[in-house]
């Protein structure tokens, strides 16, 4: 166990909100940095080829990066140097250039409170800090995960505690090597109101299993290099949804299972997830593209392939309020996130047997 003062000589000190505070970079221990490919950059994903240019321009945005940490402080505060403010008509700010605290407990992630970048923060306005009081003792070591933004970069980071706090090494994931996600601008996080609140992130929190977020607006388009980089990669299950990214069903469909087949030759044990688009109304080109991921599905199981599982997107929203799920018809808000979480949850569990 770290006093706070003893990790690095040159921490800053300030003062927020009236707390006294001592600043440190969430690259050094006792801090550790998951969901990121690059965590010295804190990027998602090292620059690729045979990709498409949006890839590598949102690989340095943050979505799914976490910071565990343990500390008895009683206040815990956010020092952001973060990319050009990314402002969006159907966003919420604190999800898209926010950061948000949860603390672990009996197993779960639990949300604690949001650091919110100002209202009126602009391109090339890259700092802004904020504090949240999690407790009133120093007596108390708890576990924490910091969840970075959906839609931007994050050129630094800093946590303040209080002045003689204790810190260590945060908790555990229960299962270390991640989940992987590949999609669209859905699975990237678009338009959850927190970056806890992508479902990507709500499984997390309830499994406390290790996840990276790929998901890449507008540019997930099934390309085999990244089906070469993703065949590569350590993972526990890999889930893929980039249904909305592909141009037509034409292209899905040369895609698709193409796809699938690059990940499986390589990882021939892997428990491997697909996902149709969510959608409230099921037209015909959804119905198309349904169709064509789900004989994907039906053609490696005919093979004999076990380890798959296919979730139809036009049953995502079913039930009460379906209407309600989305902000612009096709990007999920906070209830839409939850109940994909809630459809996907148990099928990550069989997956991983849980």
């Amino acid at each position: 166990m770290y006093k706070i003062e003893e990790i690095d000589k040159n921490l800053k000190t300030s003062e927020i909100d009236g707390c006294d505070l001592v600043f440190c970079d969430v690259k050094n221990p006792p801090f550790s940095v998951s969901g990121l490919l690059v965590p010295d950059e804190l990027r998602r994903l090292p620059r690729l080829t045979g990709v498409y240019d949006g890839v590598n321009i949102l690989s340095q945005n943050t979505a799914g990066g976490k910071v565990r940490f343990s500390t008895n402080s009683p206040y815990i505060a956010v020092y952001a140097e973060i990319g050009d403010a990314c402002h969006m008509g159907h966003m919420a700010i604190s999800g898209s250039c926010g950061f948000d605290l949860y603390r672990l407990c009996d197993g779960e992630e639990q949300f604690v409170g949001a650091y919110i970048p100002p209202t009126g923060i602009v391109h090339g306005q890259t700092h802004f800090h904020s504090i949240k009081k999690v407790s009133h003792t120093f007596t108390e070591m708890t576990a924490y995960t910091l969840y970075m933004p959906l839609y931007n970069g994050v050129k630094t980071l800093h946590i303040g505690l209080a002045p003689g706090s204790a810190i260590e090494k945060g908790a555990d994931f229960l299962m270390e090597k991640p989940i992987v996600y590949y999609g669209s601008s859905i699975t990237q996080g678009g338009c959850a109101s927190r970056p806890g609140n992508a479902y990507p992130s709500l499984i997390t929190h309830k499994l406390n299993v290790n996840h990276i977020n790929l998901g890449f607006s507008g540019s997930a388009c099934g390309e085999m290099g990244m089906a070469d980089y993703l065949a590569g990669l350590s993972m526990s299950l890999f889930v893929y949804d980039y249904d909305y990214n592909a141009w037509n069903p034409e292209h899905l469909a040369e895609t698709h299972e193409v796809f699938f087949k690059r990940i499986r030759q390589a990882q021939p044990d892997l428990p491997v997830i697909m996902l149709s688009a969510p959608c409230i109304v099921v037209d015909s080109d959804k119905s198309l593209r349904r169709d064509i991921i789900k004989s994907t599905y039906e053609s490696v199981v005919a093979k004999g392939d076990k380890n798959v599982w296919f979730l139809d997107g036009g049953q995502i929203y079913d039930g009460i309020f379906a209407d309600c799920c989305t902000v612009d018809g096709v990007h999920p808000n906070d209830l839409g996130f939850a109940r994909m979480a809630e459809k996907l949850l148990p099928i990550v569990k069989e997956a991983l047997k849980m």
